[in-house]
């Protein structure tokens, strides 16, 4: 994928999550105020179904819009604002979060470090924990669970350059992952284990 190609797809993709993100949260608070004043005619259950739904895609929207979308003014994120937007997002895969960052970021960093965190959740089909530290200019993911999916997942785009093989839709932060970490002169270091994944992101 060229640079501008790549541009392009971004900027579609962060276009795409800013017209879905409004109706979403208003649909969000809808509900809740349905729920505030909820009569006998909708079921507790079925109006929490939908709430919690409605959340889940609110909180999707708003980790990929980060995570993906484009700011040509590459500003400065607040780690903690990071933080919350990853934890609510593995919240919905029974994953919890570890965030020992504090200050903030570049852009490309955040999105270094979502798309290292996107792969690690895909490795963690039974849900488990992820933590993010930082060592120096070093970073460390690192996802631990009773399931781990090594041979089914595409650990090996992380140490490809070229990727101009078929990536599939459900895999694409495997090959997505090496050109954020190049944008912030940083390698990618993995080690898979019984029941961890470390992804290391180093100078």
């Amino acid at each position: 994928m060229t640079s501008h190609t790549h541009n392009l797809a971004s900027l579609i993709g962060s276009r795409i999550c800013h017209d879905l993100i409004s109706p979403i949260g208003a649909i969000h608070n809808g509900i809740e105020l349905l729920m505030l004043g909820q009569t006998k005619d909708v079921p507790d259950e079925e109006m929490s179904l939908i709430f919690d739904s409605c959340r889940h895609a609110e909180n999707k929207v708003k980790f990929f819009r980060l995570a993906f979308g484009q700011n040509t003014a590459d500003p400065q994120i607040s780690r903690t604002k990071a933080e919350v937007i990853l934890q609510d997002y593995l919240s919905i895969y029974r994953i919890t979060l570890d965030w020992k960052l504090s200050g903030s970021a570049s852009l490309n960093y955040i999105q270094a470090l979502f798309t290292s965190a996107l792969c690690l959740q895909a490795g963690l089909p039974r849900g488990g924990h992820i933590s993010v530290e930082q060592f120096g200019e070093a970073h460390l993911i690192k996802g631990s669970g009773p399931s781990i999916l090594q041979d089914e997942l595409p650990w090996d785009l992380l140490a490809q350059s070229d990727l101009t093989s078929a990536v599939k839709p459900d895999n694409v932060e495997f090959a997505l992952l090496p050109e954020f970490v190049a944008k912030v002169n940083l390698n990618i270091d993995i080690t898979l284990a019984d029941t961890s994944i470390e992804i290391a992101l180093r100078p």
